[in-house]
């Protein structure tokens, strides 16, 4: 699948805002709400891009293939408040990436990153 420039800019501020969110566990902060938003809204962005497309392109795929197991990679060296929010914010982002893969496209334009 061939990217223009703009969709190459959203896998761009897509692999920044996973970045950013996963930095902010690495410094044993637990998961940011600010962040974790961000990354929710742009992955529910790809989708809309997406719709009626297949298949993603090859970045979003490494992108989202990895984003789960990196983000609870951090979850047994936290206390168990923060390994709930760190399992939780996981668990929300592996929802937003199933919805904006959905061929029908997301049918929640940010219903996730509200809770």
């Amino acid at each position: 699948m061939r990217v223009d420039n703009d969709e190459s800019a959203l896998l761009d501020e897509l692999q920044a805002a996973a970045d950013d969110f996963l930095s902010i566990l690495e410094l044993n902060e637990g998961p940011s709400e600010l962040f974790r938003a961000r990354l929710c809204d742009l992955i529910l962005e790809c989708g809309n891009v997406w719709t009626g497309k297949l298949p993603i392109p090859k970045k979003a795929a490494l992108i989202f293939s990895e984003l789960y197991p990196a983000i609870v990679r951090y979850s047994p060296f936290a206390d168990e408040t923060r390994r709930q929010e760190i399992e939780s914010a996981a668990a929300l982002i592996l929802e937003c990436i199933l919805i904006s893969l959905d061929p029908r496209g997301p049918r929640l334009s940010s219903g996730p990153t509200r809770q």
